[in-house]
């Protein structure tokens, strides 16, 4: 049996999928009715034609790397039954799809496409690192003004408590001013009155 992880564009995501419709090997998946394949969210007319065609290769290559006397395993591409697949899934597609007129639309032509080679997941990679290195700047930037905002933010409550302070000392100043006032008149009134006193003598 060949695992369905070993055929081209199947990852554990539409793997677990398939499992659910009790496919779960290369050969299920290349027995598998076109049909059944559609009911699969995310599963179009043509990506059921590019998985059958990835399965039986997937079996041929495990067949071409078996034992020359093997005899369970026998490489399963058979012009014949492909192209049968590939009008099935047209025919089903194009009975799912909705019918907006009463003409007969013919099928498009279902082109196979070929196992890719790594590109799309270079082109995938990168997408993401643009976008991490955005969010990144993004978040840096929001920091920095962040920092900025908390620095204008001290600096004005420095310049308040300094401009209270300048108002408790001076307050101070005054009320020390007023105090050596009347110890002054409180000397005078001393003076004042023991002359007085003299006086009346």
């Amino acid at each position: 049996m060949t695992g369905m992880l070993d055929v081209s564009g199947v990852g554990p995501h539409l793997a677990s999928k398939l499992a659910e419709k009790g496919i779960s090997t290369a050969e299920d998946l290349a027995a598998a009715p076109p049909a059944a394949l559609l009911e699969i969210p995310g599963i179009g007319a043509q990506r059921v034609v590019t998985l059958l065609e990835a399965a039986r290769q997937a079996i041929a290559s495990t067949a071409s790397e078996a034992p020359a006397g093997d005899a369970k395993t026998k490489p399963v591409v058979d012009a014949a039954a492909k192209t049968e697949a590939v009008a099935e899934a047209a025919k089903v597609a194009t009975a799912a799809a909705p019918r907006r007129t009463a003409k007969k639309v013919a099928p498009k032509k279902v082109v196979i496409e070929k196992p890719t080679d790594g590109k799309a997941d270079k082109k995938a990679k990168k997408t993401a690192d643009k976008a991490a290195q955005k969010v990144l700047k993004s978040a840096m930037k929001a920091a920095k003004k962040a920092r900025k905002a908390e620095k204008k933010a001290a600096e004005r409550i420095l310049k308040k408590e300094e401009k209270a302070a300048k108002k408790v000392k001076k307050a101070a100043k005054a009320a020390m001013k007023a105090a050596k006032a009347a110890q002054k008149a409180d000397a005078k009134k001393s003076s004042a009155g023991k002359k007085a006193s003299k006086a009346n003598k």
